[in-house]
């Protein structure tokens, strides 16, 4: 085998660059030190493995409550438009969507009747 990194599947290797925030960098960084693994750049490889691993198996349900939670924690907030548009999903299942959400997370937004968007907290 000729020198280099493994490839960590059967598709070619593509560099490009990433932009983390501090709190992202170290989580990385205690993850790799737990797990032993080698490089920064071998730990996001397989911390993104995982993660595209879990997201496959998880219900539809599921990965809209995921989306609903990474929009209000990166975005800080969420509608239902936004879970229409990207799950494609009716009017009435994105408010079901958002109201288990809510019932998990109760004092994690408050809603903005102006722009109908559920912003987080302060």
């Amino acid at each position: 085998m000729p020198g280099g990194r493994p490839k960590l599947g059967d598709s070619e290797m593509k560099r490009f660059g990433m932009v983390l925030s501090e709190d992202e960098l170290t989580a990385i960084g205690k993850w790799r030190a737990m797990n032993g693994v080698a490089s920064k750049s071998d730990a996001i490889r397989k911390l993104v493995q995982i993660g595209l691993r879990q997201t496959v198996r998880m219900h539809d349900q599921d990965r809209r409550q995921l989306y609903i939670s990474d929009m209000v924690c990166r975005h800080g907030s969420v509608s239902r438009l936004d879970i229409i548009r990207e799950f494609g999903v009716s009017v009435q299942q994105s408010a079901m969507d958002i109201k288990r959400w809510l019932a998990e997370h109760p004092k994690a937004t408050s809603y903005n009747t102006f722009t109908r968007r559920h912003d987080r907290a302060a």
